[in-house]
């Protein structure tokens, strides 16, 4: 399996990278701007780890609201009978609002992870006596932090909240978002150390397709979390 591994690897991380840099060039040189800027962000991201899958979600929910945006103010009849749908649907979450919340907090781990996990490739980091922890440790502060900036970006544009308020809204619902991606992500890369016993290099191809694999097993996890979040009005759908 192993050496299956080995061979898919650099296809997954080389479309990861290709897929980001279209997404790039989609909203930055083509204009398919996103309603919200941190979206920009969020979706090259995204295509980062979710590879040729991520290009597709980008086409199926970020594309999609991009055209709303740009599609002609609604007719007064046309905007009460999206009132009256919407009330209908009160009780329900639609599944795209949950998943882009669950992208836009995986986009923060995805950066951090990147940052953190070449931070202690060069500088090692060692807690109760494990690099691996160690290096979970970094990982965790520097998602957190980036987290809280993504979330900060996104609450500023939808609730206009003072700055002092926005940030502790952004640390409530960071964190729980957040550390249930990680619980996925760090679940799925002990089982690749130590059940798996794959000693993987951080510059070997495989590393990074199973961080890949990881980020999808980040998304699993906090999937739910966000929808509870949502769901509690403790964070606002996107």
């Amino acid at each position: 399996m192993y050496n299956l591994i080995e061979l898919i690897a650099p296809y997954f991380v080389c479309f990861g990278v290709l897929s980001a840099a279209y997404i790039i060039w989609d909203i930055f040189i083509a204009k398919h701007t996103q309603p919200m800027k941190v979206m920009q962000v969020v979706w090259p991201l995204t295509a980062l780890w979710g590879s040729i899958f991520g290009l597709i979600a980008y086409f199926a929910l970020g594309r999609a609201a991009t055209q709303s945006a740009q599609n002609p103010p609604m007719q007064k009849n046309e905007a009460m009978e999206m009132k009256q749908t919407s009330i209908a649907a009160s009780n329900s979450i639609a599944f795209k609002s949950v998943a882009l919340s669950a992208l836009h907090c995986g986009a923060g781990c995805t950066l951090a992870d990147i940052i953190g996990e070449w931070f202690t490739f060069i500088v090692p980091v060692s807690f109760a006596g494990s690099y691996v922890w160690g290096g979970w440790g970094v990982d965790y502060l520097f998602a957190l932090a980036i987290g809280i900036l993504f979330q900060y970006a996104a609450i500023q544009q939808m609730e206009r909240l003072s700055p002092q308020k926005a940030f502790a809204k952004a640390f409530k619902v960071d964190f729980w978002s957040l550390t249930s991606w990680q619980v996925g992500m760090y679940g799925w890369m002990a089982i690749v150390i130590w059940v798996f016993d794959w000693e993987l290099a951080k510059t070997s191809w495989s590393f990074w397709f199973m961080m890949q694999v990881a980020m999808l097993c980040g998304f699993i996890t906090a999937f739910p979390t966000n929808y509870l979040l949502i769901r509690l009005g403790i964070k606002k759908a996107m």
